[in-house]
């Protein structure tokens, strides 16, 4: 998609992955991806499976340092088959996932993914697992600049967003196989703006086009959300920022 794009956003990464080097990408994303979640591929993930990671991350060290991607799989006591999922980066791992459960137990609204968790009160419980961690010896540190870090870690969040779904319909189909022809909604997908999209790279045109995108999706539990996210002294019929 990279080579024939005519997104002038995408034309950047092109550039800069045309400077980098496809095996510099390569060795980062394969040493940088958790080696329990190679097990995973191709299998129905549920939350036990999940909740396994978890405990084995916590135990072996600590699960959130340095730079990195993280899932937050959200939960919900009255329906075992419930699972929302939200993929995020960060140059600082634990100062952004710290940042995500004071924002919920506080009842934010402000993002999607904090609404979701919101509407279901106590019953909805925020689980954080990590994907990718960049290691000291990784290519990624050698890189000066911070635009082409955010590239990078961009470009991280992209594949594994497209791996457990957690974008809108309409990206999954334009950036996934060619064989995805029907998404299945047994989960909520809190991802709403294209990774590549983010940081210096964003601006409002981008977001309403994200927003516009979950209105029109065929998941009947996103579908109509956009409308009547609270604000955060009404909690009622506001749209937040992304």
């Amino acid at each position: 998609m990279l080579q024939v794009t005519t997104d002038p956003i995408l034309k950047e990464y092109k550039r800069w992955l045309d400077i980098a080097g496809k095996e510099a990408i390569h060795r980062t994303i394969t040493e940088c991806l958790e080696p329990e979640l190679f097990g995973l591929q191709g299998k129905r993930v549920s939350h036990a499976t999940l909740e396994e990671i978890r405990q084995h991350q916590s135990q072996c060290d600590p699960i959130f340092e340095g730079s990195g991607v993280y899932l937050d799989y959200l939960t919900d006591t009255r329906d075992d088959t419930y699972c929302g999922y939200y993929v995020g980066q960060s140059e600082d791992l634990p100062f952004r996932t710290q940042h995500h459960e004071r924002a919920i137990q506080r009842g934010s609204v402000e993002s999607r993914h904090y609404y979701i968790c919101f509407l279901g009160g106590n019953h909805r419980q925020p689980n954080f697992i990590r994907l990718f961690k960049i290691g000291s010896d990784n290519p990624y540190h050698a890189i000066q600049d911070k635009h082409q870090k955010a590239l990078m870690l961009n470009i991280l969040e992209m594949i594994l967003a497209l791996a457990v779904r957690s974008l809108p319909e309409e990206l999954m189909r334009r950036y996934s196989a060619a064989d995805i022809v029907t998404l299945q909604h047994s989960s909520i997908h809190l991802n709403v703006l294209n990774p590549q999209h983010q940081g210096a790279l964003q601006h409002d045109a981008v977001k309403f086009n994200a927003r516009q995108a979950v209105r029109n999706s065929g998941n009947p539990k996103l579908a109509n959300i956009s409308g009547q996210i609270p604000s955060r002294s009404s909690k009622e019929g506001l749209l937040p920022t992304i």
